[in-house]
């Protein structure tokens, strides 16, 4: 049987029973240093709780709060997506439902509000037939780039001082309150967090509480924003350039941009994949190593990078399940929406109301990351009834 060793901080293995043994012999391993096996499950355990590796056999030792140290993963496999599902399920029931408390639930839903805000729209895009009466639409003969350019010509000359400065005075609102939003939701991350890893609905003491670490991540938002920016706008103008140009030019669909438009599609496609899984990890894993461990985000960034690094694809595969849940929540909110006639429906469009009414799933998502985190190992469970 292969056996781990952590001595000094430091891990050592795999080696046999003998070579555990000698190391005992030669006093490298003391009753207090701590030994882990495949048939142990998830926990390390003091050396001197192995029978006869010690004579005479001291006292069991207990093992220091902090030696189950982060850097030391379990072996493949250990982590599951799936078993951190029930956990999450009856964390959710026991937080919302035993007792239910509809002071509890506005109190809380008031933090999901704040964790979300400016994430998610009420209103869909619909979009508008570019049919014109009495035909078919536009053919490709039909454009002409001329008159296009000439009423956009003439629109300026008439409205153009007024159109400019609605088009600034727009974004400067939109700006604003874009940044005001980050900054709450970066702020309620942590209420919703605090919240439901103590099953309790504070808004003030986590407000003031984690106000460092909120505008840490505030920070961190809006450095991944302007490069989801840059990149983006980049990937478009590369799609101006390559296809719509060409098309304007000749007054119709030009089939020789077809493989610059696929090429274009499929880099978008990866960065949109890409910042998916930073924002998904940001919220599911930074946050809470930011909570535990009273980190930065570049701080918790970093010590996230050192798990992601021995399980990477666990952590892929933790991305992949999450958005299988989202649907499944998703074909839930439609069913409540279909079976109240649109009632509910009109209840999660309304800010905060709606909140309040997604609590459930705002609750088993929230803890369903924690669940998965603690997986990793007793320095990372948060909730207190799990914390070794």
């Amino acid at each position: 049987m292969e056996w781990y060793v952590v001595v000094d901080g430091r891990r050592c293995g795999p080696m046999d029973e003998d070579g555990l043994r000698n190391m005992a012999a030669a006093g490298e391993l003391t009753p207090a240093d701590l030994v882990w096996n495949p048939s142990m499950g998830q926990e390390w355990a003091p050396a001197s709780t192995v029978p006869g590796l010690f004579v005479p056999p001291p006292p069991a030792a207990a093992a220091p709060a902090d030696a189950a140290a982060p850097s030391f993963p379990h072996l493949d496999g250990a982590v599951s997506c799936r078993a951190a599902v029930r956990p999450a399920w009856e964390r959710m029931k026991t937080i919302l439902f035993r007792p239910f408390d509809a002071g509890k639930w506005l109190a809380l839903g008031f933090s999901a509000w704040l964790a979300t805000l400016g994430e998610n729209s009420s209103s869909g895009y619909r979009g508008r037939s570019f049919e014109r009466e009495g035909d078919g639409g536009f053919g490709p003969g039909e454009f002409d780039i001329g008159a296009l350019r000439d009423s956009v010509q003439e629109f300026m000359d008439a409205y153009g001082n007024i159109a400019i400065a609605v088009a600034v005075g727009g974004f400067l609102v939109f700006l604003v309150l874009s940044l005001l939003f980050m900054w709450l939701r970066a702020r309620g991350k942590f209420m919703l967090l605090d919240n439901v890893v103590h099953n309790r609905a504070d808004i003030h003491g986590p407000w003031r509480e984690f106000m460092q670490h909120g505008n840490s991540l505030f920070r961190w938002y809006i450095v991944l924003g302007l490069i989801g920016l840059v990149v983006m706008l980049a990937v478009g103008a590369a799609a101006v350039f390559a296809a719509l140009i060409p098309c304007l030019r000749a007054g119709g669909w030009v089939p020789s941009v077809l493989p610059s438009l696929i090429a274009i599609g499929t880099v978008w496609l990866a960065i949109a994949i890409l910042l998916g899984y930073v924002t998904r990890f940001t919220e599911d894993f930074v946050v809470p190593l930011m909570y535990r461990f009273d980190l930065t985000v570049s701080e918790a960034w970093g010590r996230f990078g050192q798990l992601y690094r021995g399980r990477a694809g666990a952590f892929i595969v933790y991305g992949l399940f999450y958005l299988l849940l989202g649907l499944l929540a998703f074909v839930c909110m439609m069913l409540f929406t279909v079976l109240t006639c649109c009632v509910g429906g009109c209840l999660l469009a309304l800010p905060y109301i709606g909140a309040v009414v997604l609590l459930p799933v705002t609750v088993f998502f929230r803890a369903y990351s924690v669940e998965y985190l603690a997986q990793l190992g007793p320095a990372y469970r948060l909730f207190p009834d799990e914390a070794g």
